[in-house]
């Protein structure tokens, strides 16, 4: 009984004290309307003495403030949360996370974006991005936040995630959300989309350390090839300290001038007045060296991770443009012109001071001779796509100096880049010709893309060649300028000086190609061919005609193969190497028929082993066996 009494005597104080004091309050009516009731109790010597009630609309003010409230915390753009709001939100749900919870924090990042702006400009690439930003928000929950945190970037905050299986759902459900083309006035664009995730699971991890461990899987999933997928593992930490080392090691060798260029040769061949090819050493690429503190020489494979790093890529860049001319024309007072070739990374090609650089670099060179200077772009993807790409390019060309496409066949849009840059040079990679003799795909696309860019007018260069017979076959195939191990490893300007001297005696593998090895489209064209056949019939795609076509008895003398050897019977006069290619590949064909008419008979693998024999028969007879003596010579 006391503690009601007590409970009420409270409450008339409390109400007595409300009385005695202003009172401010908003009323919302049921129209929208929102007004602001004061209340003003009238004393007379401390005594009440009645209150002043009045009302004022504030609709309009109140309208100001959710419309500043909202520019504060959405973007304009597309309406989506912003970072500030996104900072905010995730504070909030750190705050309030349970022990049996699990937030996730994920970072979105459009791939090649750039592109797109440089190519259609900036109003198209806005409507793309408020066209993605609805596609990723229906496939969100309404407790999930989806915001922009600037450019093309995007931040994702899911308060209560059950599973990795979930999460992995939902991020292939935004992964295909982008995926279909969008139609952005009137150009018909397609993208993707890079994800990556961070994951709260003990409440021990804040904020900032969230955001950037979504961001470092983010670029893992960029790293593994874009349109994918990451969740960070402290693989990823490891990883990310480890490129920090790397560009504080490189920075500090590139302040205190422990940068070096070495050169590599590179061979070519040209055809004289009697139609018989001439080797010549006309141009080296430059490669960066690193000599760390012990005065130990490091490769570029050791750093080559950080040096498109925007804090790097720039001035090494500068740095290798300015030695590399110099050193060309130190060669041209010497003497010796020899085009030098110049590795230019993405980033810095398409940095807006890169002309600049180019122009300051060539400053000290006579226009007529700028050519001596080449300048060697990478293929990464669509990078080189837009429109400032094919700028840049003409520009290098009008000042005298040559482009070549490096890496050629690496990229995603090799063919597209070779119609749109007006480049000189292709250079085939390493991975495509490491392989010729093993590999039917790789000496199919090694020749297809050598047929592709000759018939542009592209001069080519082979990369990675390691064996004279190696060397021999791209000649034959009709790839007349060859770089690798075989020639010359990477050397020093001084060594590349004493080198040049002696080179011919270095090479003795050469006298074969300058004997009367030809160019023979049609010996490529026909053992390509028989790769094809090789790879339809393994794979059990052949078609009906293909099979009735192996199923007659002299189809080892009616295919490609076959009809080439019957018109080269007199110049090989039945040496070995030609007659074991006859019988290896009637052989061959005697095991096909009897595959395809007992089925289940012959296994792929005898398939596989009775065509490499034939390619091996193949190159010898072509080649000629001298080609394995000189590799032991060299």
């Amino acid at each position: 009984m006391m503690g009601i009494v007590q409970r009420q005597a409270a409450r008339e104080k409390d109400a007595e004290g409300f009385h005695n004091q202003a009172v401010e309050d908003e009323i919302r009516l049921r129209n929208g309307r929102v007004l602001l009731g004061s209340y003003v109790p009238l004393h007379d010597q401390g005594q009440p003495h009645g209150a002043l009630w009045s009302l004022q609309d504030i609709t309009s003010l109140k309208t100001q403030e959710a419309q500043i409230r909202k520019l504060i915390n959405q973007d304009p753009l597309t309406g989506l949360a912003n970072r500030r709001a996104f900072d905010t939100r995730l504070a909030q749900c750190l705050y309030a996370l349970a022990s049996s919870q699990q937030l996730v924090v994920g970072i979105l990042d459009l791939d090649y974006f750039k592109n797109i702006n440089d190519r259609l400009g900036h109003q198209v690439g806005d409507e793309l991005l408020i066209e993605v930003s609805r596609r990723l928000g229906q496939v969100l929950r309404d407790t999930d936040l989806l915001a922009r945190l600037g450019g093309d970037e995007f931040g994702l905050i899911l308060p209560d995630c059950p599973s990795l299986d979930h999460l992995g759902d939902i991020a292939q459900r935004l992964l295909d959300a982008v995926e279909p083309p969008m139609q952005l006035n009137g150009h018909t664009e397609s993208i993707s989309l890079s994800l990556g995730f961070a994951v709260q699971l003990d409440g021990a991890i804040d904020g900032p350390t969230l955001l950037r461990q979504a961001d470092m899987a983010m670029y893992a999933a960029k790293a593994g090839g874009r349109r994918q997928y990451r969740i960070f593992d402290e693989a990823m930490e490891a990883q990310v300290a480890r490129h920090e080392s790397l560009l504080q090691w490189v920075g500090r060798a590139l302040r205190e001038h422990r940068l070096e260029l070495h050169y590599q040769p590179i061979l070519s061949f040209t055809t004289d007045a009697k139609g018989l090819l001439v080797a010549s050493v006309r141009k080296a690429e430059a490669l960066l060296r690193l000599r760390d503190e012990l005065g130990t020489l490091h490769a570029a494979g050791a750093f080559e991770e950080v040096l498109d790093d925007p804090q790097l890529a720039v001035h090494i860049g500068r740095y290798v443009l300015h030695e590399a001319v110099s050193r060309a024309l130190q060669w041209r007072a010497e003497g010796q012109r020899l085009q030098v070739c110049i590795n230019i990374s993405p980033r810095h090609f398409l940095d807006r001071g890169f002309l600049e650089d180019v122009k300051q670099a060539l400053s000290a060179v006579p226009a007529g001779i700028r050519d001596l200077i080449e300048l060697e772009l990478t293929e990464h993807g669509s990078q080189l796509n837009g429109q400032q790409a094919r700028d840049v390019v003409k520009a290098c060309r009008s000042l005298g100096v040559c482009v070549s496409l490096d890496d050629f066949g690496t990229g995603s849009a090799s063919l597209t880049h070779l119609q749109l840059l007006d480049v000189s040079t292709v250079k085939i990679d390493r991975r495509f010709t490491r392989d010729l003799f093993s590999s039917d795909a790789d000496l199919s696309i090694t020749y297809g893309m050598l047929r592709t860019a000759q018939m542009m007018g592209l001069n080519v260069v082979a990369e990675g060649v390691e064996s004279s017979r190696q060397a021999l076959a791209l000649c034959v195939m009709g790839c007349l300028h060859l770089q690798g191990y075989v020639i010359a490893r990477p050397m020093s300007a001084q060594q590349l000086h004493a080198w040049l001297g002696q080179w011919r005696e270095a090479l003795p593998w050469i006298v074969q190609i300058e004997g009367g090895l030809q160019v023979d489209d049609a010996a490529i064209q026909a053992i390509v061919t028989h790769s094809i056949g090789i790879r339809n019939l393994v794979q059990q795609t052949i078609s009906d005609q293909d099979r009735d076509f192996y199923l007659q008895p002299n189809a080892h003398e009616l295919c490609l193969l076959g009809t080439w050897c019957t018109r080269q019977a007199e110049r090989y006069q039945g040496g070995s190497p030609f007659a074991a290619l006859l019988s290896s590949h009637a052989a061959f064909h005697d095991l096909a028929r009897h595959g395809m008419t007992e089925p289940g008979m012959v296994e792929p693998a005898a398939l596989e082993a009775a065509s490499q024999r034939v390619r091996q028969a193949f190159w010898d007879a072509l080649l000629g066996c001298n080609a394995t003596e000189a590799d032991q010579q060299a």
